[in-house]
């Protein structure tokens, strides 16, 4: 009996493990005055993707580097991967477990929507919200032919792959991954840099990390997707303007400009990848929004925005 019941304490210590999200931490020790930054890195990336940010910050911030469940060491316990209600239930023991002041949540792609969903069920623990490359959008939003084939095609296609190595099936998703036209129709097609984990993925997918695809769409189809609500704080989007369709929409944007509240948008000469392509630029616009002031103008006006009669428009800043 002994026997029995260490074994299932060693396996739900395990499994609790495994549904963990990775963490790495630096800067300042944490204390309940101490301000803390949240990163939190998204498909296919781990707690590596934010290390030429981070140090702009360690001086003066607690640091947390997080990733999603499963993406650095063992996959996470449910087959069909955790639903986006556990992911913010373990993303939300993970932060919590730090005292702090001050919350700065920073997050890119998917971990950008996991982002919104945390500042959905948290809204008064995130003092500032700062979204990379990903903003608030519905399917209704979407303004262009890339955006109603483009997305949906990767998604589900890495959906698919998700199922076939579920299945058992993990040769045939790399098969189809190698011949899929990722330059021809993907949604990132200018990618010079990549964060170290990334680079490490496509070297050798595993796509029992892509289980965010599966439940999304798995999700939309049966009619419960959780669609956040706009975020109550002041929010930053930073995004790439190299890509072949943009993760917001003008919505999204129209409705930040607006605030008066010290939200701001960036657009940067980059890919999807804005914090490997162009971590100074980042780290300079994070510190900037956190204090509450201007940086200097290395902006680049999104296209549809540049005959804007702003006067922050023409210094670049959106």
């Amino acid at each position: 009996m002994i026997r029995v019941i260490g074994l299932s304490a060693m396996l739900v210590a395990a499994t609790a493990q495994s549904d963990a999200f990775p963490s790495r931490r630096s800067g300042l020790a944490p204390s309940p005055t101490t301000p803390m930054v949240v990163f939190l890195a998204g498909f296919p990336d781990d707690t590596r993707s934010f290390d030429s940010v981070a140090p702009a910050f360690e001086g003066t911030h607690a640091v947390l580097k997080l990733a999603l469940p499963g993406y650095e060491g063992a996959p996470v316990s449910e087959k069909w991967g955790l639903s986006f209600k556990v992911l913010i239930e373990k993303m939300h023991d993970a932060v919590e477990a730090q005292p702090h002041g001050d919350l700065f949540l920073v997050a890119h792609d998917w971990g950008a929507y996991l982002g919104l969903l945390y500042a959905d069920k948290h809204p008064t623990e995130v003092s500032k919200l700062a979204l990379l490359d990903i903003g608030h959008q519905k399917m209704s939003d979407k303004q262009s032919l890339a955006e109603y084939v483009v997305g949906p095609t990767y998604q589900l296609f890495l959906a698919w792959c998700f199922v076939m190595d579920a299945i058992g099936l993990r040769p045939v998703a790399w098969l189809a991954n190698a011949l899929f036209p990722w330059q021809t129709i993907g949604p990132c097609n200018h990618e010079p840099v990549l964060p170290t984990g990334v680079m490490e993925w496509f070297a050798k997918p595993d796509f029992r990390t892509a289980y965010p695809y599966f439940v999304l769409w798995t999700d939309l189809l049966l009619g419960r997707a959780w669609m956040p609500a706009m975020p109550s704080m002041p929010t930053l989007f930073i995004y790439g303007t190299r890509k072949r369709m943009m993760f917001h929409t003008d919505r999204f944007l129209a409705e930040l400009r607006e605030r008066t509240d010290g939200s701001r948008i960036v657009a940067l000469d980059c890919g999807h990848f804005l914090q490997a392509q162009k971590p100074d630029e980042v780290a300079a616009e994070l510190t900037s929004f956190f204090e509450g002031r201007r940086t200097r103008s290395f902006h680049i006006p999104h296209e549809a925005e540049e005959a804007s009669p702003e006067p922050d428009a023409a210094r670049g800043e959106l």
